[in-house]
C-alpha cells in the first residue's frame, strides 16, 4: 500500500507531479494531510483519508472544503505545543496504517528549522521514501530496503545531490567497524560515488548526468551500506529498481 502525504510549507504544481502521480494512480493509497498541507491537497483537489495537525496555520477556505468532502470523520486534532511536528505525526499514522511507500509533498520554502526537520526525520524508521518540494524531488536509499534508484529525463545541466544520513548504530557489538561504513555506487554520472569517504564529511554536491545517459541506460544509484538521499530535478523520472 502507498500513501501521499501533503505537508505545510511551498508545494510543486501538480502538473510539476504529474509523473510522479500518474504512478500511483493504479495502486491502493491512502492519502494523509498534515495541518496546513490541506492547502495543497485542496490545490490539488485530492481528497484526503485522513488530516491529522492543530490547526493552527489552516486556511479557511481549505476547511470549508474539507468539510465539502465529507472528511470531518477523519480528522485528528492536535495541542499546538506538542512534541511532534505535524508531519512527523503523518508520517508516524502512515507507518501504523503499514505503508510501504510514502510520499511527502510539500514542505519547502519558509523557516530553515522547518526544513531542516524534514531532512532529520529521513533518519528515522518511519521515513518518507520520496519528497516534492517545490524544485526537487528527494529520495530515500537504503541498503536494509531500497537501495536502488534509477533516474531518467534529466538534463546534462540539472544538479544531482548525494548526502548521507547518518543514523545510531543499534548493533549489540558496540566495536563492529562496518556499522559506520558508508558505501555508494553510481554510474551515469559526472563524479562517480564509489570512493567518496562519507563518513568522514564528503557528499556529492551538483553532480550530473553525463553523456551515457540514455533510455536503456538511466543514471543508477545504488546504497550498498548505509542511508543516503538523492536531490533530484522534479522533472526527472524516478524509480526503485529491484534487485
Amino acid at each position: 500500500m502507498n500513501s501521499i502525504i501533503f505537508t505545510g510549507g511551498k508545494f510543486p504544481s501538480k502538473e510539476k507531479t504529474k509523473h510522479f502521480l500518474t504512478s500511483l494512480e493504479d495502486k491502493q493509497k491512502i492519502v494523509i494531510v498534515a495541518d496546513s498541507g490541506l492547502d495543497a491537497a485542496m490545490s490539488y483537489n485530492i481528497k484526503p483519508d485522513y488530516f491529522l495537525g492543530d490547526m493552527d496555520s489552516v486556511s479557511l477556505k481549505s476547511i470549508e472544503w474539507l468539510k465539502t468532502n465529507n472528511c470531518i470523520g477523519s480528522t485528528e486534532i492536535f495541542p499546538t505545543d506538542k512534541d511532534f511536528s505535524d508531519t512527523e505525526i503523518a508520517l508516524k499514522k502512515a507507518a501504523k496504517l503499514g505503508i510501504k511507500y510514502v510520499t511527502v509533498i510539500g514542505g519547502s520554502g519558509g523557516r530553515l528549522d522547518h526544513l531542516l526537520g524534514i531532512v532529520e526525520l529521513f533518519k528515522c524508521e518511519y521515513a518518507p521514501n520520496l519528497w516534492l518540494t517545490e524544485e526537487n524531488a528527494v529520495c530515500l536509499i537504503d541498503s536494509k530496503k531500497s537501495p536502488h534508484l534509477s533516474i531518467l529525463n534529466s538534463s546534462p545541466k540539472d544538479p544531482i545531490s548525494v548526502f548521507p544520513i547518518f543514523r545510531l548504530c543499534h548493533d549489540k557489538n558496540l566495536n563492529d567497524k562496518n556499522c559506520n561504513i558508508y558505501r555508494c555506487k553510481s554510474k551515469g554520472l559526472v563524479w562517480q560515488l564509489d570512493n567518496l569517504d562519507w563518513q568522514n564529511g564528503e557528499f556529492s554536491l551538483s553532480n550530473r548526468q553525463n553523456d551515457s545517459v540514455n533510455k536503456e541506460n538511466p543514471v543508477e544509484i545504488y546504497a550498498e551500506n548505509g542511508k543516503f538521499i538523492v536531490v533530484a530535478p522534479l522533472s526527472a523520472y524516478i524509480s526503485y529498481k529491484k534487485l
